[in-house]
């Protein structure tokens, strides 16, 4: 059974319940959360082709220095929830020393990244290659995005302008402890139940980067955070929850 409604607010005994716009109202508003989304998305589709070979690029140096490793994607551009600000986060899977222990601190992923670094460095067209100390340690590699394509076609008029032409890739390595795969896997299935998630966490997403409240490792909201939060938000209210393949 659905779990019981919360109890309303109660400012001091005096409650109310909030009375919603009309009708034309909320479909105006619904069009314009739907035109700003689709600009989001389609300005993180332009970054796809320059992400995948950034990516492939990591992955041969990854190899390079660790042969048999490998690079999987995770975060909000391996989930579908990616706006035109998102990073593309990646972790090095297969380093052996890693897969030699069950708990791989911090400081031997820093040495191990240490490593990695000036080969990130030294990938054509990447800026900066570095490391960031944190729980889970990371390359944070800044490159730039190639030139638009004169035979692509025009952007969409409705589309925002992109950002500054800077891609901006974590690397970080697969270990014990490292939950990112898990975690895309879970927003997946959260994704597919509830078709309501996708909007509000990109809308919701831009107004955390409008307020510099959108990176954990300067005291803000994770993407991961944000969409587990609003995932709870939905799946209380049945409303918005579907079955996969249901009518």
């Amino acid at each position: 059974p659905p779990p019981p409604p919360p109890p309303p607010c109660d400012f001091g005994g005096r409650w109310a319940p909030l009375s919603l716009p009309g009708g034309g109202a909320m479909a105006a508003l619904d069009a314009a959360v739907g035109g700003f989304v689709e600009g989001e998305r389609a300005a993180a589709r332009r970054a796809d082709g320059a992400m995948a070979a950034l990516m492939a690029a990591v992955e041969t140096e990854a190899r390079a220095l660790w042969p048999g490793a490998s690079v999987a994607a995770f975060g909000s551009r391996a989930t579908e929830l990616a706006s035109g600000a998102s990073d593309l986060d990646l972790v090095v899977v297969g380093v052996p020393e890693l897969d030699q222990f069950a708990g791989a601190s911090p400081d031997s992923q820093l040495r191990l990244l240490a490593e990695l670094a000036p080969r990130l460095a030294a990938i054509p067209g990447v800026a900066s290659a570095a490391l960031q100390k944190s729980s889970v340690p990371v390359v944070a590699v800044v490159a730039d995005a190639p030139a638009a394509d004169a035979d692509a076609p025009a952007a969409d008029a409705a589309a925002p302008a992109p950002a500054a032409a800077r891609l901006r890739v974590d690397v970080s390595l697969q270990t014990a402890q490292h939950s990112g795969l898990v975690a895309a896997e879970h927003v997946r299935c959260l994704h597919a139940c509830l078709p309501a998630l996708a909007p509000i966490v990109v809308v919701l997403k831009a107004l955390l980067n409008r307020h510099h409240l959108k990176s954990a490792f300067t005291g803000g909201l994770s993407s991961y955070a944000l969409t587990v939060m609003v995932a709870r938000f939905l799946l209380h209210h049945q409303a918005f929850f579907a079955w996969p393949g249901a009518d």
